[in-house]
């Protein structure tokens, strides 16, 4: 089996694969890329750790048709070679090798490199699950990403101990399960919430693994318009225009539940400078130690003012400059909640600055946040939220005020962390 290929081509396609480490085939490591021309395309492969990915590039003056293995480690990086190779696969003294021939002129010799592989029946590719698989969704690129990135970081460490598999997978409620989470992805971890939706979103089941988000974000980078996504009995799949795959076997877990806390039970609803907040959280953090993150809150309700305060072992206390509040009620632009006691009553609490800090620089709204407050009943412990209604384009940048007609789509994040004890 004989072809040519553009070395940009290939090269990209590498780059592309080689984001799942193979599985080895033996004891010493070895391992590679499964590759397989079918006419004028070769179509590249890896499958690690329970993932896989296809990628096909156009190949030409082929000369028969088959599979071979690309192996893995330092076998000539094609970036530094301009035009076109040809590849060779074959057998030399019974051991499988691939000829990579660089073109030199008519009247010059060399540019051959013997590359030692093996077997490619020792690897498989995706396509026999693939084509069992059933489209389920197809989502737009900039949406998924946007879902992503707003819920990822609230999950938690995959490496901590003891932690439940619903706080390491974010999931997205599709029309399978309550009808009022249609659309909603979740990431959550035991002491912080959020809640991305679109309606772009709706009626698609789907869990993603933490340690897979990066790679699903990677896969979403080289990828323009929308994705189709597709499940088999055992695996999730996602094909982008370019008819590159991405996929894994499904993790098998107990699945969250949607919900969360009433709307009215956030009595305060403050709008807050977000710089001034977010600069005075910071600042508050960096006077204590890094395993300490203890801060004291109190809202003035008199003084429409926020003040933040700490101290450390040793006697050092800080305080924040005063942060001036407004208060808002049921009604006012932006406001959620009651709003009721806003005006009549402070709060005092402990809070987690990096759990405040995280809310606070997740906001989307470049000036202002707006801050529920809610207290449970019978509880002393408070809980923090940040509603937001958000307008993206179609390349995915925040639009604070959309011009009419223009593309893009309508956002709701929903996000919460609860006081210190």
């Amino acid at each position: 089996m004989k072809f040519k290929v553009l070395t940009a081509e290939w090269t990209g396609a590498l780059a592309v694969v080689s984001s799942i480490t193979p599985s080895a085939v033996d004891a010493l490591g070895t391992s590679g890329y499964l590759c397989v021309v079918r006419g004028e395309k070769c179509f590249l492969y890896s499958e690690g750790d329970r993932q896989r990915v296809r990628v096909q590039i156009p190949v030409f003056d082929v000369e028969g048709e088959g599979a071979f293995v690309f192996p893995t480690g330092p076998h000539g990086d094609l970036r530094y070679v301009d035009g076109a190779v040809e590849f060779e696969a074959g057998e030399d003294q019974e051991a499988h090798v691939v000829w990579c021939r660089r073109e030199a002129g008519r009247t010059k010799a060399g540019g051959v490199h013997k590359i030692v592989t093996f077997n490619p029946s020792m690897l498989k590719s995706l396509d026999a699950d693939f084509g069992k698989a059933e489209k389920t969704a197809t989502l737009p690129v900039v949406v998924l990403k946007e879902a992503l990135n707003v819920t990822r970081p609230y999950l938690s460490d995959p490496k901590e101990q003891g932690v439940k598999p619903e706080c390491v997978n974010l999931q997205l409620f599709g029309a399978d399960g309550d009808a009022e989470g249609n659309g909603y992805m979740l990431g959550c971890s035991m002491n912080r919430t959020s809640y991305f939706y679109c309606p772009e979103l709706e009626g698609t089941s789907l869990s993603v693994y933490a340690p897979r988000i990066p790679l699903l974000l990677g896969f979403l980078s080289r990828s323009t318009g929308k994705v189709e996504v597709y499940r088999s009995k055992n695996s999730t799949y996602f094909m982008n225009s370019d008819e590159q795959v991405l996929g894994w076997s499904n993790q098998d877990f107990k699945a969250s539940q949607f919900g969360f806390y009433g709307l009215a039970l956030d009595k305060h609803v403050l709008k807050v400078s977000k710089a001034s907040l977010e600069k005075e959280l910071r600042y508050i953090r960096s006077t204590l130690p890094a395993d300490k993150n203890k801060a004291f809150w109190r809202y003035d309700h008199k003084a429409n003012a926020l003040t933040i305060s700490a101290s450390n072992s040793v006697g050092s206390e800080v305080d924040s400059l005063p942060i001036d509040v407004t208060p808002l009620v049921a009604g006012d632009d932006r406001c959620w909640g009651d709003g009721s006691q806003g005006k009549k009553s402070s709060v005092e609490c402990n809070v987690n600055l990096d759990l405040m800090i995280q809310l606070v620089e997740g906001t989307k709204h470049p000036r202002d946040v707006v801050l529920g407050i809610a207290q449970t009943k019978n509880s002393k412990q408070y809980m923090f939220r940040i509603i937001e209604e958000y307008f993206i384009d179609e390349g995915g940048k925040y639009v604070e005020k959309p011009a009419e007609g223009q593309g893009g789509f309508q956002c709701r994040t929903v996000r919460y962390v609860p006081s210190k004890q």
